[in-house]
């Protein structure tokens, strides 16, 4: 058992979940954050499929990595109808979920620390190249994987040498 959990997660299963803000979050949490194989079952190869996605949607994808749509489709028989549809689920709810986001005031000008960004956008560092993406909320710091937020971990003082910040593209 996972002892003093830090308060903004629930432990599931003996993991942690990060509490999430709407059912949407809760539902990719749940389902990122689990040990199960969501490729065993049909049904939950399904659910998996539009929550979190069979195929590669990395901004930046390897050529050689397609995902596993093709080898989940065969192991269900599923039809190019089916994984059309399934596809379209999953675009929808990308299209539901995605964070939205607001252009820097100029190119020129970013915000100089991590607290001048408007609450609510996503952002990254115009200096590091590690992908990090960041949202504040409520004057806390989080960091943006998919659609799922979390309290970042990195102090203050290390994301403020990651200066200046600029808006971060929303992956669709």
């Amino acid at each position: 058992m996972i002892e003093n959990p830090a308060p903004c997660d629930v432990v599931l299963a003996h993991r942690y979940v990060p509490l999430a803000n709407n059912p949407f979050e809760a539902l990719h949490n749940l389902i990122t954050f689990s040990s199960k194989d969501f490729a065993a079952d049909r049904t939950d190869a399904w659910i998996y499929g539009i929550v979190v996605g069979w195929d590669n949607e990395d901004a930046d994808p390897d050529p050689e990595d397609v995902g596993a749509m093709d080898e989940i489709a065969a192991t269900y028989g599923w039809d190019a109808q089916t994984v059309a549809q399934l596809r379209e689920l999953r675009s929808q709810w990308i299209q539901h979920t995605a964070v939205p986001t607001i252009s820097a005031p100029s190119e020129s000008r970013p915000w100089p620390t991590w607290q001048e960004v408007p609450d609510g956008m996503v952002y990254v560092s115009e200096m590091h190249q590690s992908g990090n993406r960041y949202v504040n909320r409520d004057g806390a710091r989080m960091n943006v994987l998919g659609a799922v937020e979390y309290p970042s971990a990195v102090s203050d003082t290390q994301v403020q040498h990651l200066a200046p910040f600029v808006s971060a593209e929303v992956d669709r």
